[in-house]
């Protein structure tokens, strides 16, 4: 398997499952073609049989509502006192932030979790009653936002739902179908365009002054102009820095779709992408003398490393040298 942090398996990968096992797929050949481990597809497919009768029953939607729940149930502590609220206490005493603390606890107490939403409404409370843990807070003065809150699609007018798009679009069968999103510097130092293609997983990124929609039109179309013939759609998150999709569709004579909000799934492959370029540029980096050479070299990196999805092609080779696109090579391995 390639070398990456675990993550869970998206609603996407988990339809791509369905449809594999539909076409009479392996276990192995699905593994290859999501590059994910054998043992995590035998899970999936357990987990997900909604009569438990044999494979051929597995059922994306079924699988993806238990894997919600269970998460969603995990994130709330039955009751928030004892060791879960002297732990919470100890490590915001420390200065650590409480999505620091909502990871690290799984580690320290094994069975205890507790969302970093909780552990703010907590300090919040404890505010309003004179006390003092705010203080350990690295932006005291302003209240936290619930995860989500930017994706407000307040002011996006002629917004179209992912649930629009066209079918083809999921199957990946096709090159020109690509997702969008921003990668933010710290301290308001400019921020990175990404859109990556989801059949051949080829990547462009600029770099951006500010979030203001404006810019980010600007940019979106002088780095996709030069791919207009291999531009059909394009999906992005709910922010309001693309405010101006109307405008850059009408350019690269496209389609725009947004995903709905909370739903970060449904541009897993923009997400997973975003997660290779903070290898080159972590969280906390500064982008204010980020140099265009800088910028080239990671996406010249990512487009040229093999991928286990691709049949080991790279995304260059598939997005412009026509070998097989992501659902034929899922289909050949």
């Amino acid at each position: 398997m390639s070398e990456k942090h675990y993550s869970h398996l998206t609603y996407e990968e988990r339809c791509h499952i369905s449809v594999c096992l539909e076409r009479g797929m392996s276990v192995r050949s699905i593994s290859l073609a999501l590059d994910r481990d054998r043992s995590t597809i035998y899970r999936e497919i357990k987990r997900g049989q909604k009569l438990k009768v044999s494979r051929s029953h597995y059922n994306a939607r079924f699988s993806n509502a238990l894997y919600k729940k269970k998460r969603s149930e995990a994130a709330k502590p039955r009751i928030y006192h004892g060791i879960l609220k002297e732990y919470v206490t100890k490590k915001l005493a420390e200065d650590w932030s409480p999505e620091q603390i909502s990871g690290r606890i799984k580690i320290d107490h094994e069975g205890l979790s507790i969302s970093h939403e909780t552990i703010y409404q907590h300090i919040w409370r404890d505010k309003k009653e004179g006390g003092r843990l705010y203080k350990h807070l690295r932006r005291r003065g302003r209240k936290y936002k619930k995860r989500g809150a930017k994706h407000s699609d307040h002011g996006i007018l002629g917004r179209i739902s992912i649930d629009e798009r066209p079918e083809i679009v999921e199957e990946k069968s096709r090159v020109g179908d690509w997702e969008g999103d921003l990668v933010i510097g710290s301290h308001q130092s400019g921020a990175l365009v990404t859109m990556v293609d989801r059949a051949s997983k080829f990547t462009k990124i600029a770099f951006v002054e500010s979030k203001k929609s404006d810019h980010v039109r600007d940019v979106i179309i002088q780095m996709m102009r030069p791919l207009q013939d291999r531009v059909l759609t394009m999906t992005y998150d709910n922010g309001r820095e693309f405010a101006h999709h109307q405008s850059i569709s009408g350019t690269l004579k496209a389609e725009s779709f947004f995903a709905k909000p909370y739903h970060s799934w449904e541009r897993g492959l923009n997400e997973h992408t975003n997660g290779l370029i903070r290898q080159y540029l972590p969280k906390g980096t500064s982008f204010e003398n980020l140099s265009k050479e800088k910028i080239l070299f990671i996406e010249n990196q990512l487009n040229n490393r093999p991928r286990k999805v691709l049949g080991l092609r790279t995304p260059n080779e598939v997005f412009f040298q026509n070998f097989p696109t992501h659902a034929s090579v899922a289909l050949q391995s």
